[in-house]
């Protein structure tokens, strides 16, 4: 059987799903996704926490920088959250 490898399309179901309603550290995402049966391992991390990134961009997500004394203990820098209706991006294009 071969591997479904995480995708955009597998977090925007998570999302659409409720689970970024409240904020997520990469451990609990890593969690949900292995209850969804998708194995996420240590090469995998970086391709995940891109996935991620690539979401806030199209503003799907935001996400807010821990102190670095909880880095480890979450798993990664941020905390991720769906994005509000309504929210505005206060970003500038220079």
């Amino acid at each position: 059987m071969k591997k479904m490898k995480i995708n955009k399309q597998i977090i925007i179901r998570v999302i659409e799903g409720g689970f970024f309603d409240s904020g997520k550290n990469l451990i609990e995402i890593i969690d949900k996704l292995d209850t969804m049966g998708f194995t996420v391992n240590k090469k995998q991390k970086p391709r995940l926490a891109q996935l991620l990134t690539q979401l806030c961009r199209e503003e799907k997500l935001e996400r807010e920088k821990l102190p670095k004394s909880e880095w480890n203990r979450s798993g990664g820098k941020f905390i991720y959250n769906k994005k509000k209706q309504g929210d505005t991006n206060e970003r500038t294009n220079n």
